[in-house]
């Protein structure tokens, strides 16, 4: 029971944060922040993590454990003898937000149900953002991206979504039944040809050629 629960939660959170969908609400509701994904995030966790301790501690290693220590403690030494400028609160929000999915995947991944659950998430992630960076593409009606002429769909910035997609398809691919692997790649295709983002297309070669290898073997 427990297990089907965190699936679901597990699916909704991956798609909230690699479709950007909470930013996208936020120009429309503007009290939905991204904090609040983050919050969200934490609370679930430290829900499981009460309601099966064992189970989730247990699904940390050793050597993560280590280094989650270690990085928290370098960080907060960094942080005190910084100038604690503007600049520097950002670099930790990004470092604190980074460790804190660290560590809640850790805690929320804890069967194989789950972790397929994640990856059947960025295939509607895929379905969803390519399609919305198309549409956007066409459409005269519809300007997310902050760059005129290049698709960016809920992540506003062009090389942001692309990268999003590449990486999605990674992951999407390996639960992805063969006979709809490839309209999945060409759709991942299309949605990054239309943000316009050279280092992308090349990552989306290097990443297709990576799977046609695996799945000709």
């Amino acid at each position: 029971m427990i297990d089907n629960i965190k699936a679901v939660v597990v699916f909704l959170l991956v798609f909230a944060f690699c479709s950007n969908g909470y930013l996208a609400i936020e120009v429309i509701v503007p009290s939905i922040k991204e904090m609040y994904w983050y919050l969200m995030l934490f609370g679930m966790s430290l829900l499981f993590l009460l309601l099966t301790p064992a189970e989730s501690i247990s699904n940390i290693p050793k050597s993560a454990f280590i280094w989650i220590i270690l990085f928290l403690a370098s960080t907060t030494i960094a942080y005190a003898l910084s100038s604690k400028g503007f600049k520097t609160g950002l670099e930790l929000n990004v470092l604190l937000k980074s460790i804190s999915v660290f560590i809640s995947m850790f805690i929320l991944l804890t069967s194989p149900k789950i972790v397929k659950a994640a990856l059947y998430s960025l295939i509607l992630v895929i379905l969803i953002n390519a399609t919305v960076n198309i549409v956007e593409f066409f459409s005269d009606q519809v300007e997310w991206s902050s760059i005129p002429g290049r698709a960016a769909g809920w992540h506003f910035n062009a090389n942001k979504s692309g990268k999003f997609l590449a990486m999605s398809l990674i992951f999407a691919s390996i639960v992805t039944p063969r006979k709809f692997l490839w309209p999945l790649i060409i759709l991942t295709t299309v949605g990054i040809l239309v943000t316009f983002s050279r280092s992308t297309w090349v990552e989306l070669f290097v990443v297709i050629v990576g799977i046609s290898l695996i799945n000709s073997t």
